[in-house]
């Protein structure tokens, strides 16, 4: 729905105003998520109508003192006959009853403004499509014109009522998101620029990457801009991702701060279903939980009462609070009210993940500005989300699952055998006997066989095709999450390119399949399709070049490093560069990194942290500090540590520390990122070694890939990401224009070219020392100036 106030026109599609007549319970069809499904490609339509391009139907209805103008989709017109496709993951006869309401309902809507533009009765035939089927699902129906126009009337009723916030939004809202005034009354060094090409990323419809060190202000150098855009029409919404919640904070606040500054915005924080759910997610299960989440349309008037308390953020706490006054499920109530906001905020899978998408904003996409925070966590979250992974143990597991269900039961049972017979055939020759007893093997291509992806599609739809009515409630529940699990595997194996690899993999008697996603690029990238334009940025963004080539970018997008606003001599960087810390040198070496680590704690006592490249080599350091100096407190991560753990652990770090304090932490770890050790609280990081990933298969693939496609294999696979984590780790010490503090770097390789090129420009301090006496010198000259 959109108003063009200069011609007093409320622009609306079919779909969309019967969803509202959904809401409204005008017309009586229920709603899912899932309801909704893409469009019909032009060579499906083609194959199925004969017609390669959609038509459009066009009707301006008068509604007082603006028009509404409907827009409807139709996939081919033949005389009277209206053709409507609707793709489907599941058999098309299957079809779930909401995809059928939907669809229903848009051809009713079409078929009232056919017979108003021609003059004639038009015939609906309704497809239920999937390729992978011998053929669609055909509906055929004749209704009446006076059938035909009372729906159409009932939904214009209820989108009335729907049109009010989009009027006051354009008329009184976007105002002043246009005319909005930075709500500080500095603008930080380097944070004018990250603003100014942000706003003309968004405009250009393009691809910013942009490396802002901490300080920078990148949650507001960015929203700023971005409400500027939605005020000038730039873009509909933006949408802010993020890694994880505690980022979420960050940017409440900021769109609290440009409400009270005058920009009427409106955002959104939202909160994991898993999380927000108060019936531990039963729907998944096909159980009703109670929170009926349209019945008599009190999810609508929820979230219109949230709609008139004009907060700038809505969050985990007015959702719920909302949702149990008006006894609807919080997570379709937090989806409902988004539809009101200009800034929705959430985690990365709301966009990147197939499964978890938010299908009502991206199946077809929209006028999205994309908000990508700490964007250096995006590759690997990515890698993940589009690999896929199954074993013969998940596959006898279903087979005692499905047993009894015949044609679930026959599915499964052809699938083991192929599966069997694959796996043996192709490691027939790559087994071997290790050192366990166990028989092991590993092979790899760089091809997907299409017997594998027609076997994974048949068992796939065999799993999903539940009875209805037919098995007990107990055995439903456990099997339609496993038909979602393979539906996704399946989207996910059709992803599958030359940036994919495929792992066979076996350990004893059990077998795995993996596909690895080696280079996430074009995966991202057709998921960034769905909006028009995407700002990455992080403090670690760097070489940016490296980002933008795997997180969908390409030569036109912009790459950008800003400066530190932090003054130059609160930071002193030294480098021990005689030290090596490869694995095959790290216990001839453990004596003289702690020499180091603890000649910089001996230079100003204080709370430090020293990041390890692994738990086995923390040991060891940490044995050898206390066996030199029994009486320094210290701390130690331990491999699993609970939420009360890791907070008591970050307590330790006082803001006016009485003596030292050194935790001892692992690089990448969870201390290694995220973490808010303001002024005193940490004056000090060693980081020892550069960070490299553990040699892998996964890794391994990653090289030959990139060697093969632009010769960085072993810099894309190991050299950058390490450096990301030691920038990470480095990164705790300043947080704020007051904080001072030193970073210590040991291994003789952050002295190569290699390296050299990838540390920060705002590392202006950085001195290579080669020995202690060199160290305590550097050290103590720093400290000192601090003191004058």
């Amino acid at each position: 729905m959109r108003y063009l106030e200069n011609e007093r026109r409320l622009e609306i599609g079919a779909e969309e105003l019967v969803y509202f007549g959904r809401l409204e319970r005008a017309i009586s069809f229920s709603y899912e998520e899932s309801g909704v499904g893409y469009p019909a490609t032009e060579a499906r339509r083609f194959c199925l109508t004969g017609q390669k391009e959609r038509e459009t139907l066009y009707y301006d209805h008068p509604m007082g003192e603006y028009c509404l103008a409907i827009q409807a989709q139709v996939d081919a017109i033949d005389d009277v006959t209206l053709h409507f496709i609707r793709p489907v993951t599941v058999a098309p006869d299957r079809a779930d009853a909401d995809t059928v309401a939907q669809t229903r309902g848009e051809a009713y809507c079409a078929g009232h403004i056919f017979a108003c533009v021609t003059g004639r009765t038009p015939r609906l035939r309704l497809i239920y499509d999937n390729p992978d089927f011998p053929a669609p699902y055909i509906v055929e129906e004749e209704p009446t014109k006076q059938a035909l126009e009372a729906f159409f009337h009932r939904l214009l009723a209820s989108a009335e009522c729907h049109a009010a916030p989009e009027l006051d939004r354009v008329t009184r809202r976007l105002p002043t998101l246009k005319n909005a005034r930075f709500p500080f009354p500095e603008i930080r060094w380097g944070q004018r620029e990250l603003m100014e090409h942000c706003y003309t990323t968004i405009r250009r419809h393009g691809k910013l990457y942009a490396c802002a060190p901490t300080g920078t202000g990148k949650t507001m150098s960015v929203l700023y801009p971005a409400v500027r855009a939605v005020g000038e029409g730039l873009c509909d919404k933006v949408f802010y991702l993020t890694p994880k919640n505690t980022t979420a904070m960050a940017v409440a606040h900021a769109l609290t701060h440009l409400q009270r500054s005058g920009a009427e915005v409106r955002g959104m924080i939202l909160t994991a279903k898993e999380k927000i759910c108060p019936a531990s997610l039963v729907c998944r299960e096909g159980v009703a939980c109670g929170l009926s989440p349209r019945a008599q349309g009190r999810e609508d008037r929820a979230a219109r009462e949230l709609l008139s308390r004009g907060l700038a953020v809505v969050g985990e706490e007015e959702i719920s609070e909302v949702a149990g006054k008006y006894r609807v499920c919080p997570y379709e109530l937090s989806l409902r009210y988004s539809m009101y906001c200009d800034v929705i905020c959430g985690d990365y899978n709301y966009l990147f993940d197939l499964r978890a998408s938010l299908r009502r904003y991206f199946d077809r996409g929209g006028r999205y500005a994309f908000l990508v925070d700490e964007a250096h966590n995006l590759v690997e979250r990515a890698r993940e989300l589009y690999s896929t992974a199954f074993t013969k143990r998940d596959l006898d597991d279903l087979a005692r699952l499905t047993e009894p269900v015949p044609h679930m039961r026959e599915a499964v049972s052809t699938f083991r055998a192929y599966f069997d017979r694959l796996m043996r055939d192709t490691l027939r020759d790559e087994t071997y006997l290790g050192a366990d007893g166990r028989s092991h093997g590993f092979a790899s291509t760089e091809d997907l066989s299409a017997e594998m992806y027609t076997n994974v599609c048949n068992l796939a739809y065999a799993l999903s095709d539940l009875p209805r009515g037919s098995l007990p409630d107990a055995l439903m529940r456990e099997l339609r999450p496993v038909g979602y699990d393979w539906l996704h595997n399946l989207e996910k194996l059709a992803l599958y390119d030359g940036k994919f690899r495929t792992f066979y993999e076996r350990d004893g008697e059990d077998y795995r399949f993996r596909t690895v996603c080696t280079d996430p690029s074009d995966a991202i990238s057709l998921r960034l399709c769905r909006g028009e334009s995407a700002v990455f940025f992080s403090a670690t963004l760097t070489p940016t070049d490296y980002y933008r080539d795997v997180l969908g970018g390409d030569r036109t997008s912009t790459l950008l490093e800003v400066p530190s606003p932090f003054e130059r001599d609160h930071l002193c960087v030294a480098v021990m560069d005689r030290i090596s810390t490869r694995y095959q040198s790290r216990e001839n070496t453990v004596r003289e990194v702690v020499r180091a680590i603890l000649t910089a704690v001996r230079a100003k006592p204080g709370n430090y942290m020293v990041f390890c490249p692994s738990y086995a080599y923390m040991t060891s350091v940490v044995k050898a500090v206390q066996n030199a100096l029994p009486k320094l407190p210290i701390l130690v991560q331990k491999r699993e540590m609970s939420a009360a753990e890791r907070e008591e652990f970050l307590r330790a770090f006082d803001a006016n520390p009485k003596s030292a304090l050194v935790g001892f932490c692992v690089m990448g770890g969870i201390y290694s990122e995220g973490i808010d050790l303001v002024g005193k609280r940490l004056i000090g990081a060693v980081i020892v070694g550069v960070g490299l990933p553990n040699l892998s298969n996964d890794r391994e693939a990653i090289r030959a890939h990139f060697d093969s496609t632009a010769d960085l294999g072993r810099e894309y696979a190991y050299v950058y990401p390490g450096m990301n984590r030691v920038l990470q780790a480095a990164g705790r010490v300043i947080r704020t224009e007051n904080d001072r503090g030193v970073v210590l770097l040991i291994d003789d390789r952050f002295a190569t070219p290699e390296y050299k090129r990838l540390m920060p420009a705002h590392w202006h301090g950085l001195r290579f020392v080669g020995d202690v006496p060199s160290l305590e010198n550097l050290l103590s000259s720093f400290w000192k100036k601090g003191e004058n």
